[in-house]
């Protein structure tokens, strides 16, 4: 498969296939998972690990579906998450919240997205409620809120149980960003079950894409050459949406991004 890569998601064509993979002849676009090893021109992936590309989805959107999406997906499920639900997402410019916190609208919840303030007109919007970090969040979080909160999910990784006491977040629906880690650990495993559970999410994330119910946001796409400057821009924690790979890039010039010069001026 020729492909667009980040280490654990891949899109591209397939260039060749075997028996059992009737249904993702030469030429079929996919979207897949696997363990490890995506940052390579062609790669081999079991045909479980695969769902047909739309057409409509752009090739960097599909690159970077799986992990953020399935574990956002399955954050959500596991929540319940519906219309009656007013959710406090920490991150929620970041890869993850930010799929969080669109299909948490697109299933009609009120949303409340913590952030720096440069992110404040992303998530305004996406239709999010955007509340600074900091001390007195709490009150500003019921401010913005209106009423109740009802769950919780915390990508930050600070503090985020006490807040979710403080606003009086029954214990059962909040998520921490330990909770975070064990599920996308999960979604990483290679037993069969894990993987077809894998699959599934992505089937569904991919679905929910081409429907437009969210718009994964590319902050940085890097040629393959490139790949140490792309986990240097992933270790800044900074990120809006997802930072991906690519190979034979149309264009492969660095491109001066507004994060660096807004953080260049600071």
């Amino acid at each position: 498969m020729a492909k667009k890569p980040d280490r654990t998601k891949v899109a591209g064509i397939v260039v060749a296939s075997g028996e059992n993979a009737r249904d993702f002849p030469p030429g079929t676009e996919v979207v897949g998972h696997l363990r490890s090893g995506a940052h390579a021109t062609f790669i081999t992936v079991p045909v479980a690990a695969i769902v047909h590309k739309p057409k409509t989805l752009t090739w960097e959107a599909a690159g970077g579906l799986f992990l953020a999406g399935a574990t956002a997906l399955d954050t959500l499920d596991t929540l319940k998450i519906g219309a009656d639900d007013t959710i406090v997402i920490s991150a929620a410019a970041g890869g993850v919240g930010s799929i969080e916190a669109q299909l948490a609208k697109h299933r009609g919840a009120t949303v409340v997205g913590t952030c720096g303030e440069r992110n404040f007109d992303y998530l305004r919007q996406l239709g999010i409620k955007p509340v600074r970090y900091g001390e007195g969040i709490a009150d500003r979080i019921r401010r913005a809120a209106g009423g109740p909160v009802t769950a919780l999910i915390d990508n930050f990784g600070q503090d985020g149980s006490d807040l979710a006491e403080e606003l009086g977040v029954p214990a059962g629906r909040y998520r921490s960003s330990a909770d975070r880690r064990d599920t996308e650990v999960r979604l990483l495993q290679n037993d069969p079950a894990s993987v077809a559970y894998g699959t599934e999410l992505l089937a569904r994330v991919t679905h929910l894409a081409e429907k437009r119910a969210f718009t994964l946001l590319i902050s940085g796409l890097y040629a393959l050459d490139d790949v140490a400057s792309a986990y240097h821009d992933l270790e800044k924690l900074h990120s809006r949406g997802k930072v991906l790979l690519g190979t034979h890039l149309v264009n492969s010039r660095r491109i001066v991004k507004a994060r660096d010069i807004y953080e260049a001026g600071r």
